[in-house]
């Protein structure tokens, strides 16, 4: 009897922030990672069929969230013992941007749990190959600052590049709806407004 795949979708539409005018007024777009129950479906099979099993993540994500084009190369997977994540990463607008002298390359979201994501080296190695092949680099070395929005979403900045700017104060806590990116020093972004769409 064929295994059947019950999707657990955890993760709202795409959503779209816009920055601070401060920083930049652009607005970017993240991506998303829903998780999938693999109760019915041994890990053996996902391993063998992993890229059958991408495409039919894709197809699911373009109807759940009515999203034109899915790219399956930007689809990586994370498995424990009994769950897998699928992550697709939507570039943003402008892939380089300087942002408060800030300059990042993209960004995405996350659900963050222990079970779903195993170690955060596990997650760094993944973009790492994504970015490298993202973005026809030779190596890849991105700073990760995981933090939490007030909807208890969790937000990654992927940064390749910091300028000193004696305008940016880093205060020790991190203020509420503020997006962290990091390099060396955490640095919080103000998010003027954040909408579901």
């Amino acid at each position: 009897m064929a295994a059947t795949l019950r999707f657990e979708l955890l993760y709202v539409p795409v959503r779209r922030i816009e920055r601070s005018r401060l920083y930049n007024p652009k607005n970017y777009e993240i991506g998303l990672i829903p998780s999938v129950n693999t109760h019915s479906l041994p890990s053996y099979q996902i391993r063998s069929n992993e890229e059958n099993f991408k495409l039919l993540v894709s197809s699911r994500l373009k109807e759940e969230h009515q999203i034109s084009a899915l790219s399956v190369h930007s689809l990586a997977t994370l498995s424990s013992k009994d769950r897998i994540s699928i992550m697709y990463i939507v570039p943003t607008i402008s892939t380089e941007a300087n942002v408060g002298g800030i300059r990042f390359i993209d960004m995405f979201s996350l659900i963050q749990t222990p079970q779903l994501l195993g170690s955060h080296r596990e997650l760094l190695l993944v973009i790492d190959q994504w970015l490298m092949e993202r973005h026809s680099l030779p190596y890849s070395n991105p700073d990760l600052l995981f933090s939490t929005d007030s909807t208890g979403q969790s937000l990654v900045g992927i940064v390749q590049d910091i300028v000193d700017n004696p305008l940016l104060s880093i205060p020790s806590e991190p203020p509420e709806d503020k997006l962290i990116i990091a390099l060396n020093n955490p640095v919080f972004v103000p998010i003027e407004d954040t909408t579901n769409f």
